[in-house]
């Protein structure tokens, strides 16, 4: 379920390592999920990642998020998050502009990642080897977001909970999303 000070946004743009949960995250909110890694899932749910049509995945995943803005737009829609890595503002901006275009609320959740990254290399379920994963660490240390842009970073707590910080309260409160039961397959719309 999406924490009451979430609600009001349609739109979550993941922004994190492979394996840090950015999957886990949007389904244990109950949002639908966009990924480039949906376009290498083959009808019998193999992963098959093909370098060369990299382009074309991320083509897919931007039309997919843009059918859920059109959906909600016409109130027939519900909360998505688009889960891929977005290390750089310039992935994240064409997302951001689709929300705006459909008058739609957008939050980038950005993935603190753990020090020691070959957790990720552990977890992630496509095989992303370690040199890429350093390299996209490496992106995300040297980018930084703009500050008009509606960021949360999140944590995992250790005890399968994610924190989601929430930087305008006047508290400094934190939303906790515990994490539930994997969906069934063919959850992802």
């Amino acid at each position: 379920m999406i924490p009451k000070q979430l609600q009001k946004y349609d739109m979550f743009i993941m922004r994190g390592l492979p394996g840090c949960g950015k999957d886990t995250l949007a389904r244990s909110m109950g949002c639908k999920t966009v990924s480039a890694d949906d376009y290498f899932v083959s009808s019998d749910g193999l992963y098959n990642f093909k370098p060369s049509e990299l382009s074309k995945a991320h083509g897919a995943c931007f039309s997919r998020a843009m059918i859920h803005c059109e959906q909600l737009a016409y109130g027939r829609g519900v909360p998505f998050a688009v889960c891929n890595t977005n290390t750089t503002a310039w992935e994240i901006s064409p997302y951001l502009m689709l929300a705006q275009h459909y008058e739609r609320r957008a939050l980038i959740l950005d993935f603190h990642p753990y020090p020691d990254i070959w957790l990720y290399a552990h977890r992630n379920t496509h095989g992303v080897p370690m040199s890429a994963i350093k390299q996209m660490r490496k992106r995300m240390r040297e980018v930084n977001l703009p500050p008009f842009w509606d960021v949360r970073k999140v944590y995992e707590n250790g005890n399968g909970n994610f924190i989601i910080n929430n930087p305008n309260a006047d508290n400094d409160t934190i939303d906790v999303v515990r994490v539930r039961e994997a969906e069934p397959a063919g959850a992802k719309q």
